[in-house]
């Protein structure tokens, strides 16, 4: 026998995140708003941060003429490791003190600074860079302090820093030029000292000239020397602290906590489930007869491959304990939920399998307005029952709508050994109404003759009054209810639909539960633990 049921195949829609968050809304908002207030007294009690920026402008440097030639390209990261060196942070600290600050703020300040570079752990001052390919481009300078102002004298100072560490690497360039042409120079007078030649002394001595003019030119740019770095803004005093908002951090922590804290609750729900304690009762006074696991509306597989699981263990309780809260000699089962949900009608295929294992002989209505019993089954064979009150040569009526009209025609397709289908889509059945069919119980009871029991798939009792009506005002309904569906709404709609409370109710069966909660059977209630194969129909059905 084939049926869609596992394997199992998780749900992402937006319904199953929002019955996640709806039935464990205490722990995940609970657990949201903790988080939440602990980053909000955690940011509120913490110093604020405030940031400012000063930039510099890179120009890309070579020439040919080496008295013009006054400092190198940058190589990249050359800045950041200069801002962050001990000369630059002795340089800062000095110029720090011509900055206004009161000696206390000084103090700290350098303290900071020195112990930052101590531990090579640098986070007041950073330097952020967009260089093209010939060393042009911008430098960015961060400076994070406690006020505003002594963000914006810091970034200031630190490219002013910046600037003097760029223009003395130019210096030295032209200093360390100076140093060779002056070593030349000497090297000249000696050879002029030395030789007694007229024409090679007139050479040695142009040379020299041209060397001293050359020593002339370095002396007079040496004053004006410049790197490859310029200022380009200055930095501006900060208005907000960078470190946010704390009543907006904490809400961004609550949603996201709220967010994941759902994702994980409706992912993990059977292993929460598994150290939850178990459900309580979801109607009192009624049976509870079964707890299935999580059950699969989309994927034709084979049930009684699955049956040799954990799936096949709470079959075997459900159907043990169906048949024993049965009363005597009834022999219909109305199998629906207070919400719409394909649930029930995978149910109710199980169960009717699961009967037929045992020995009972099932015929399986679809009442059930998608018709999905025919999407559940895979038809072993082409047989067809004529079912009690038909005849073989009347035209066929094959669904439960053309049966009602037409019961001389009413026939049940055999889907597995022991269980026959009546019912699917009829779509020349739109706006049948049970309520007009005269004689409807009447009807199901004489289907009954042929069977040990009907098992009937109706319409979810929110959406249609048609469930009552196949039970005939007996104790034959099966509740189902999945686990992560709210269990007020199914209470409400159980008051409003049924107004005798649980007198009509044979038993609750749980969906999409955790392996943990499936019990032993229940206590029949006074009534045989089953029904015989063949047993004549009593007319109590």
């Amino acid at each position: 026998m084939h049926s869609s049921l596992p394997p199992h195949r998780f749900d992402w829609s937006a319904a199953t995140l929002l019955r996640a968050l709806r039935t464990h809304a205490p722990l995940i908002l609970g657990v949201a708003l903790l988080l939440a207030a602990l980053t909000y007294a955690a940011l509120a009690l913490r110093a604020p941060v405030y940031t400012a920026t000063s930039s510099l402008m890179s120009a890309p440097g070579g020439s040919n003429d080496p008295v013009f030639t006054t400092a190198p390209p940058l190589p990249p990261g050359a800045v950041d490791q200069a801002l962050h060196s001990e000369a630059l942070v002795r340089d800062m600290v000095t110029r720090l003190q011509g900055s206004g600050l009161d000696a206390a703020t000084l103090t700290r300040l350098a303290g900071t600074l020195n112990a930052e570079l101590g531990a090579q752990d640098f986070r007041v001052l950073a330097v952020s860079s967009q260089i093209n390919d010939q060393q042009g481009g911008t430098y960015v300078v961060s400076a994070h302090a406690g006020t505003p102002s002594e963000a914006k004298i810091l970034a200031d100072t630190a490219a002013a820093a910046l600037l003097a560490w760029d223009r003395q690497r130019a210096v030295e360039g032209i200093t360390r030029l100076q140093g060779g042409l002056r070593t030349y120079l000497s090297s000249l007078d000696k050879r002029v000292a030395s030789t007694t030649d007229p024409g090679r002394r007139r050479a040695l001595l142009t040379a020299r000239q041209s060397a001293v003019d050359r020593l002339v030119q370095l002396e007079q740019v040496q004053g004006a020397a410049t790197g490859t770095l310029s200022p380009l803004a200055g930095a501006v005093e900060p208005t907000r602290a960078a470190s946010g908002s704390p009543l907006g951090r904490a809400l961004l922590v609550f949603l996201a906590v709220a967010v994941l804290g759902t994702v994980l609750v409706a992912r993990f729900r059977p292993l929460l489930n598994r150290i939850a304690p178990q459900p309580p009762a979801l109607v009192p006074g009624v049976p509870e007869l079964g707890w299935l696991p999580q059950l699969n509306t989309d994927v034709l597989g084979d049930v009684a491959a699955a049956e040799r699981g954990s799936l096949g263990r709470a079959l075997a309780l459900l159907r043990g304990n169906v048949l024993g809260h049965l009363e005597p000699g009834l022999k219909r089962i109305v199998v629906s939920a207070a919400q719409p949900s394909g649930t029930s009608s995978v149910v109710a295929a199980l169960l009717a399998h699961t009967l037929a294992d045992s020995g009972q002989r099932i015929l399986l209505i679809d009442a059930h307005p998608g018709g999905l019993q025919q999407r559940l089954w895979i038809p072993e064979s082409t047989h067809w029952q004529v079912l009690p009150g038909a005849t073989l040569h009347a035209r066929p009526a094959a669904t439960l709508a053309s049966a009602l009209s037409f019961p001389e025609g009413a026939q049940a397709r055999t889907v597995a050994p022991g269980v026959d289908l009546l019912g699917g889509p009829d779509p020349q059945a739109q706006g049948f109404d049970l309520h007009g069919v005269e004689g409807l119980d009447v009807m199901l009871s004489r289907w009954a003759e042929a069977y040990d029991l009907v098992v009937v798939d109706a319409p979810a009792l929110s959406a249609s009054p048609d469930a009552l009506l196949l039970t005939g005002g007996r104790r034959s309904l099966l509740l189902v209810h999945e686990d992560s569906v709210n269990r007020a709404d199914t209470l409400t709609v159980l008051r409003s639909r049924v107004p005798a409370g649980r007198a009509g109710l044979l038993g609750a069966v749980w969906t999409n539960v955790a392996p943990g909660w499936i019990r032993p059977p229940a206590r029949p209630r006074g009534a045989a633990t089953g029904i015989a194969p063949g047993t004549p129909d009593s007319g109590a059905l």
